[in-house]
């Protein structure tokens, strides 16, 4: 197969289906690859260029998860979230109507300031200081409260974040960026 569209039609199927904005701001018709189809011929394919091995074949200890299953820590919206949200719907229209250039604003700034402002408004805007809600305090209480009761065991936690990530240092010595990172915040 020479070209993506050949593979697709031959191993994957589309749904087209009704979706929220990334802006939050309403919804949109948009199509998805929903499920893979011919999936003998697409492994045979897949092992043409790669090794696989099992879980059965490799035989390696899993931890089991407490409880079964991930934790969702749910933190109602702050009055200043909302305020935020609504501002992104406005930049969003902005931009779909382009009355901004796209240097100065554009979907992926606005989608990427919201998941910060979600995770924790002083990300977007640290002249917040201390908020009262926020997910950050909330996860660290909670790990905090499963540390101290399970600290006679053996175990581990693992909080993944892919947001807000500590940029590195520079020439100085300083970490870049503080104020963009969630985990100064925890700090």
């Amino acid at each position: 197969m020479d070209h993506f569209d050949a593979w697709a039609q031959a191993f994957a199927e589309t749904t087209t289906g009704v979706e929220m904005r990334p802006d939050g701001s309403g919804f949109r018709v948009h199509t998805r690859f929903n499920k893979f189809v011919n999936l003998p011929e697409l492994s045979r394919l897949w092992r043409l260029c790669l090794d696989v091995r099992t879980p059965e074949q490799l035989n390696l200890p899993r931890p089991t998860v407490a409880g079964g299953s991930p934790i969702i820590v749910s933190v109602p919206a702050s009055p200043e979230l909302v305020g935020f949200v609504g501002e992104l719907s406005r930049r969003s229209d902005k931009v779909r109507t382009r009355e901004v250039h796209p240097s100065e604003d554009n979907m992926l700034k606005i989608t990427s300031e919201g998941r910060k402002a979600a995770l924790d408004m002083r990300l977007v805007k640290p002249e917040l200081g201390e908020l009262p809600i926020n997910k950050i305090d909330a996860v660290v209480e909670r790990v905090g409260r499963i540390y101290q009761r399970s600290a006679g065991n053996r175990g581990a936690q693992l909080i993944f974040c892919d947001l807000a990530t500590p940029k590195g240092r520079g020439g100085s010595g300083e970490a870049k960026d503080n104020n963009e990172s969630a985990w100064e915040e925890a700090a």
